[in-house]
């Protein structure tokens, strides 16, 4: 029994004897090259100590960043869990004649979905036939889901805003086009703002970007949006390229970063925000892979058992880099001051 206990890492021992007795029988495994059969164990238990994750063969239809793996992996590691990745084609979920080896004969106690837009219908109706223990990432359900707390995220970004004293706060929004399936988030954040705005007792203002959009095109967009009779003091932007434009943009304006315009961005990668002095809503990637994995463990001791949807909030970084608006005379003299009539004449380039 203590060699059982010693080989599954459960009686390392705490006293020097014990300790020293460990440490003799993991040396002797070792050299006798011992490995753990995991059949009879699993047909002990019934367990396979291994959670898989299931994704599309098409790759627009997952998403899994590395910070969110690195979450998954520690939480596995401190329930000494093994992963799995399964990739399963549209047509196999959809053919109701066939149903995927990944079901049928499946080598995991527990799923975590990573299909994040237009997943098949019949991938629901698989996973309560099989009594499947299952998780969703970053995808928005009736229960047993984690996702980030987009809608949430823009409302807080908002709020910051008009309490500098911002009122004049802009959203950039895609238009959506070509009937293509979009992300939840993006409706949520857009809510997110209209809610803090008419809250605030201001009117939304939305920068409505086309889709598709050459990145001059674009820039000459926000160019125009910046140089407006009556342009924002602040701007939302959806992620860290439109965020980059409007940074240009404001540059061939003659306006500041953040003196003049205080930008917030979605965004996973600091060091560009930092730099560019604009306040990123950091996605929290690993704490939706970790806590994903704790919702699995409580899913797969009772999986007839729903649980409610876990948002988890976003991270807010460079707040400093939000500044209160300054007077329109002021933004005057900052354009003269950065010859913003000589970059009129220039144009975009």
């Amino acid at each position: 029994m203590t060699v059982s206990r010693v080989l599954r890492g459960q009686n390392l021992g705490q006293r020097r004897d014990a300790k020293g007795r460990a440490e003799r029988i993991c040396a002797i495994a070792e050299r006798l090259k011992y490995r753990r059969n995991m059949g009879p164990i699993t047909l002990a238990t019934g367990r396979f100590n291994s959670v898989g994750i299931l994704e599309s063969t098409e790759w627009h239809r997952n998403y899994l960043p590395a910070a969110r793996k690195q979450g998954i992996q520690d939480a596995l590691r401190k329930h000494r869990m093994n992963l799995m990745i399964f990739r399963v084609s549209d047509q196999e979920l959809s053919d109701d004649r066939h149903v995927p080896e990944t079901f049928r004969n499946w080598m995991v106690d527990g799923f975590l979905i990573d299909y994040i837009v237009a997943y098949p219908a019949r991938l629901d109706a698989l996973i309560r036939r099989y009594a499947l223990a299952a998780i969703w990432m970053n995808s928005k359900h009736a229960a047993d889901c984690v996702f980030p707390a987009d809608r949430e995220g823009a409302q807080e970004a908002v709020d910051l805003l008009v309490k500098l004293g911002h009122r004049r706060i802009a959203y950039q929004h895609y238009l959506a086009g070509g009937g293509s399936p979009v992300h939840y988030s993006i409706a949520d954040r857009l809510s997110g703002y209209q809610r803090a705005m008419r809250r605030a007792g201001l009117k939304p203002e939305i920068i409505a970007v086309p889709p598709a959009q050459a990145y001059r095109d674009k820039l000459a967009f926000y160019v125009a949006q910046l140089r407006g009779t009556d342009p924002p003091t602040a701007l939302i932007t959806s992620g860290l390229p439109d965020a980059l434009a409007v940074v240009r943009a404001a540059s061939a304006a003659g306006l500041r970063i953040p003196e003049d315009l205080s930008i917030i961005t979605v965004a996973d990668d600091l060091t560009f925000t930092r730099a560019l002095r604009i306040t990123a809503m950091e996605v929290p990637e690993y704490e939706v892979g970790y806590k994903a994995v704790e919702c699995l463990m409580r899913k797969m001791a009772a999986p007839g058992e729903d649980l409610p949807p876990l948002q988890v909030p976003l991270k807010f970084d460079g707040k400093e880099f939000c500044l209160p608006p300054q007077t329109d005379a002021m933004v005057k003299i900052s354009r003269r001051r950065r010859g913003g009539a000589k970059a009129d004449k220039r144009g975009v380039r």
